[in-house]
């Protein structure tokens, strides 16, 4: 009827069968030293080798260890089947219960080396197991496996409630609609050191439950991942954010509390060696990089789109350039994408509270606008004077647009911050506007050829330039812009100029059919060019 004095009885009652255990086998090791020391005044053999001579066993310590452990673990298993409470008992205080076989094997392993009874042994042909001796040359602080044995139930058992503990709180939070809250998180990391700490007892039992620690990790991100919205409501950036992405933005939030926590249990325990969950801990970031994608893809296809709109737009203007007043006007698909990128900021990303991670995602996403700007941009047919001075002030308002996403561009104590951070995509901004300007002859000299700027942007922004004679790539392949530049983005450098080469020798054919005498001026110079890109991509292939 009292459940917690039956229980103090229990352990007492426990540790006192230890005692017992450790008493009876000290006699009998006592035994053993006795027969192996002293010897046989006829045959100057000690007493024990009468037990080899007569064919049985002389390791008296072995032997009782072995039925004395046997005994123990039939009587533990009979009991906790007999008794609910006893098996209860067993199994929620494992940890209790292998401290008191710990001490126990502790004292066995001391006495041992005191009492070392092989060594008194001269004859080799007495062999005397030693149950303690578990490697060559010294004593192990691994249990045995006879006295491990009688535990192995009841360390199954509690591992199993263990993680069965790590689960539910995780399982609770989940069992509804709302997406945890960061105190629910917290409680996460409350229970995971609970079971750390009470599992240290052993290194072995602290290993197990640091796995039962890494699939508790992997549960929450597998909750996490079906909480997460992937459908069309969660990519969607034409209205305000819907509440798919609003709990998106919570999913990816509490995943960022998550992963700092992890850091913190495994900085609070560097002395237990918990780094592996660390490697557990790559599936948290993985996690929230698919949660976020589709919001960060809709609106990479939203600013291409944006920029296709260029085309549609003149920039054929000619006219002197060093009597402007003032720079010219941005574009209005500039605007457009100025705009764009401010509301996206402000209504989509603003509720992220791991900048971090947010910043870390949009920068090859800044990188990606960057390289559809020069590849539309570079397309622009036909450019003008006046559109180039248009156009180079494009380059401009789009560091200003990315600033809207990364920040403002310069150098803090932590290191390069916006555009910075992106460092040779943003050269390759700055190269792209310093070429718009540039003369003919120019082209091929410039260094940055081929290492920041490439080959094909050089070509695609001279033959912009080009009298309507020089044929566009895609207009002699009867493409669009559109199509003409997702083959682009789809192919590889070699590819991209082996197609241009073919609009080069296009021009070439339809000047000789006109039996014409000379070739447009633009055109050594991008054959020459066309030739440095093709060698240079031939050596990297």
């Amino acid at each position: 009827s009292n459940k917690a004095a039956f229980r103090a009885t229990l352990w007492t009652n426990l540790d006192q069968v230890l005692d017992q255990l450790h008493s009876s086998v000290s006699r009998v090791l006592q035994l053993q030293k006795l027969l192996a020391k002293k010897q046989d005044p006829n045959t100057h053999l000690p007493y024990i080798s009468a037990l080899a001579l007569d064919g049985f066993d002389p390791s008296l310590v072995y032997q009782c260890w072995c039925k004395l452990t046997k005994i123990l673990r039939e009587v533990l298993v009979g009991a906790s089947a007999k008794s609910n409470f006893i098996k209860q008992a067993l199994e929620g205080e494992y940890p209790k219960l292998l401290r008191l076989f710990l001490n126990t094997w502790s004292k066995f392993k001391l006495l041992a080396v005191q009492v070392n009874t092989s060594g008194l042994i001269m004859d080799e042909s007495i062999k005397i197991k030693d149950p303690f001796l578990q490697q060559p040359g010294g004593h192990s602080d691994e249990m045995c496996a006879d006295m491990r044995s009688s535990l192995e139930q009841f360390e199954h058992a509690y591992l199993a409630r263990s993680l069965s503990r790590l689960f539910d709180p995780i399982n609770l939070m989940f069992s509804g609609n709302a997406v945890p809250s960061p105190e629910e998180v917290s409680g996460i990391f409350t229970c995971i050191t609970n079971e750390l700490n009470v599992s240290s007892v052993e290194e072995r039992l602290f290993n197990a439950t640091v796995k039962n620690v890494g699939k508790t990790i992997k549960l929450f991100c597998v909750k996490c991942e079906q909480a997460a919205k992937a459908d069309a409501d969660a990519s969607q950036i034409v209205a305000y954010p819907t509440e798919a992405q609003k709990q998106n933005v919570q999913i990816v939030n509490i995943l960022a509390d998550f992963q700092a926590g992890l850091k913190r249990l495994v900085a609070d325990n560097g002395n237990k060696k918990i780094d592996s969950l660390l490697e557990e801990g790559k599936d948290i970031k993985d996690q929230m990089v698919s949660t976020v994608a589709p919001l960060l893809a809709s609106i990479e296809d939203a600013s291409e789109a944006i920029f296709l709109t260029c085309h549609k737009e003149d920039f054929s203007q000619n006219g002197a350039t060093d009597n402007l007043k003032q720079p010219p006007a941005s574009s209005p698909y500039m605007k457009e994408l100025q705009s764009f990128l401010e509301r996206i900021s402000k209504d989509f990303l603003q509720n992220f509270s791991c900048k971090d991670f947010i910043d870390a995602e949009l920068r090859p996403l800044a990188e990606k606008i960057i390289h559809q700007f020069i590849l539309h941009a570079s397309l622009i047919r036909p450019l003008g004077s006046l559109g180039a001075q248009r156009l180079g002030s494009d380059c401009a308002q789009l560091e200003f647009a990315l600033s809207l996403l990364l920040g403002p561009t310069g150098y803090s104590s932590a290191g390069p911050t916006g555009l910075n951070t992106i460092g040779t995509t943003y050269q390759l901004l700055r190269a792209f506007r310093a070429m718009i300007f540039m003369k003919l002859e120019e082209f091929q000299s410039y260094a940055g050829l081929g290492s920041i700027v490439p080959h094909s942007v050089c070509l695609h922004l001279m033959i912009s330039r080009c009298p309507e004679v020089m044929p566009s790539p895609q207009a002699t392949l009867g493409w669009g812009v559109a199509r003409y530049a997702r083959w682009l983005q789809k192919h590889d450098e070699r590819e991209k100029l082996l197609l241009i080469q073919g609009s080069l020798e296009s021009y070439v054919a339809a000047a000789r059919n006109k039996k014409e005498k000379n070739y447009i001026a633009e055109y050594p110079v991008l054959l020459h060019i066309l030739q440095q890109g093709l060698d240079m991509n031939q050596l990297e292939a």
